[in-house]
């Protein structure tokens, strides 16, 4: 009751997720709870798991002391801190112990209950001032069974030749859901959980935190990766639907059920891309995905949006062939066709890369407004498989090509946002519901709301350089730490937005419509109703804002 009263937008979003999932409430008392207990621990943070604890050792200490180290602690891996984050005393001396007498060195340092210079705990652990624990590496038991396999001599060989670095890393705010997200698409079992002070707070295993969430998304990951044909890939994707469906059911948050989707659905993208192509193509080109699917906004499988980037250089004869049976397979799968060509099999859409870059700075330079359109595709472009240093070239060269374009572009590709829906108008869509009379419009939610909320906050992202981070969520992140926006306001534009998305996938379970833009406020409860008519008040709320920033004309 006091969410439903409440003046605040996102405390009455939260109740009509509640009373979604509670509508099955009399039939099924248990699974009501169950249901709610999901969504809470999924939206939990992730320092509220159990952390595996911390070990850190230098990259200049050999593979015998880190399998000492986890043997003592139970672990099967320990951090390592690369060779910058040494001072040059402390890098030098520890070299000289290992060239010189790497056991005496070994009984003294962990003789001494691992509390040295070389292996430490977070909490104290003395560093040079630029230490961050997003810098550290990991080294597991699998990496020093590689060593041994590969006749190296656990005594004398570092840690560092071994060990990998660039790890992908948890906030300890950040929710159990968006852990789970990132170890299903990178197919990682831990991940280091980073407190405010940069500091690694904990391991998150993969085993302890999958003992707070139910397996369903895993058993789909798993299946998927199994796949050994088109069949057993459709079976797989039969599931995602299931798999949705019964989230929606069950009132989870639609931000996350739509980033898991964006996950199998890259796992789907990325089996059939290896039944297609031999492993050269694979590690020559770069398959992305475009749109709501590479902003990870897309809960249906609405058409496609794709381009593969070609290394400089390489060639295939059948690359075009490629490209056609993958899509041509992807249509098959249920993912449609794109009606704008916005595909690889569309040769704009697979090119060298030093082509892209050519074709994007021609898109900044030049007016036509389907070169916005064609622009804010490759903004949205998110990794699929391949060589990803591909993409990253491209979205470093968007940055560039922005910067050389004209001083009025973004203003032009703001106006975009202003072009649709008369949302002053909206309420006397509802007036007829009052006499009791049936309204004779359908509301596009497309267009009314996720597109202007969508290209707005992608504008502000272009303005502020901000090209690494492709969703809405993770734009709005970035500009409140810019300071192009505050925090209220970017968490209002979040649930509306992810508001218009929860009913537009309401829209496409309960009806034939594969679009699903189309709403009939008739069908819509009345706290719907209301809610719907307070999104619609933030996109006009950030259409004025848009306009004002912009210097854009909008009534």
């Amino acid at each position: 009751v006091r969410q439903l009263l409440s003046e605040d937008l996102p405390e009455r979003l939260k109740a009509l997720q509640q009373r979604r999932s509670g509508q099955s409430l009399d039939a099924s008392y248990h699974g009501y709870n169950e249901q709610q207990e999901v969504q809470q621990i999924m939206m939990q943070p992730v320092i509220d798991v159990s952390l595996l604890p911390v070990h850190i050792i230098d990259a200049t200490s050999s593979l015998y002391e880190a399998a000492h180290i986890m043997t003592k602690a139970g672990l099967k891996h320990v951090l390592v801190r690369p060779l910058d984050q040494l001072n040059h005393a402390q890098a030098q001396i520890l070299d000289n112990d290992l060239k010189t007498d790497l056991d005496q060195n070994l009984d003294r340092n962990l003789g001494n209950n691992l509390d040295s210079s070389l292996v430490t705990d977070s909490a104290n652990t003395q560093t040079s001032n630029n230490y961050s624990g997003r810098t550290l590496g990991i080294l597991t038991d699998t990496d020093i069974c590689r060593a041994v396999s590969e006749q190296q001599n656990p005594a004398t060989t570092p840690c560092q030749r071994y060990a990998s670095f660039n790890l992908r890393t948890i906030d300890a705010d950040d929710e159990i859901g968006d852990a789970l997200l990132t170890m299903t698409r990178y197919r990682i079992h831990r991940l280091p959980v980073i407190d405010a002070n940069g500091e690694v707070a904990g391991v998150l295993g993969q085993s302890d935190m999958l003992a707070h969430i139910g397996h369903h998304s895993q058993l789909i990951s798993l299946q998927i990766e199994q796949a050994k044909d088109l069949p057993s890939l459709a079976t797989a994707v039969e599931l995602i639907g299931r798999y949705i469906r019964a989230q929606h059911q069950n009132g989870i948050k639609i931000g996350n059920v739509s980033r898991m989707v964006q996950t199998l659905n890259a796992q789907v993208f990325t089996k059939l891309w290896q039944l297609i192509v031999p492993d050269e193509v694979m590690k020559n080109t770069c398959v992305i995905v475009m749109g709501s699917e590479g902003r990870g906004e897309q809960i249906m499988r609405t058409d496609q949006d794709n381009a593969l980037i070609i290394r400089d250089g390489y060639s295939h004869p059948d690359l075009a062939q490629f490209a056609e049976t993958f899509n041509h397979h992807l249509a098959t799968l249920g993912y449609p066709l794109c009606d704008g060509n916005i595909m690889m099999t569309n040769p704009m859409w697979r090119q060298p890369l030093k082509q892209f870059k050519a074709q994007i700075s021609l898109w900044f330079r030049n007016t036509d407004p389907i070169h916005s359109i064609y622009l804010s595709a490759i903004f949205d472009g998110e990794y699929v498989c391949g060589d990803e240093s591909l993409l990253t070239s491209v979205r470093e060269h968007l940055k560039i090509a922005h910067r050389q374009s004209d001083l009025m572009f973004v203003r032009q590709f703001a106006r975009a946002a202003l072009q649709f829906g008369d949302v002053g108008q909206w309420w006397q869509k509802f007036v007829p519901l009052l006499g009791g009379k049936k309204s004779a419009y359908d509301i596009d939610l497309k267009k009314a709301g996720i597109f202007p909320l969508v290209h707005g906050i992608r504008t502000l992202a272009l303005e502020n350089d901000i090209f690494d981070a492709p969703s809405s969520k993770g734009r709005l992140k970035a500009l409140v730490q810019v300071r192009a926006l505050n925090q209220q306001r970017a968490d209002t534009l979040l649930e509306a937005l992810e508001f218009f998305m929860a009913q537009r996938l309401s829209v496409a379970l309960s009806t034939d419509d594969k679009h699903a833009r189309q709403v009939d406020p008739t069908t819509l409860s009345a706290l719907e109703r209301d809610l719907l008519n307070e999104c619609l008040a933030v996109v006009k709320s950030f259409k004025g804002q848009l306009s004002r920033h912009y210097q854009l004309e909008f009534n």
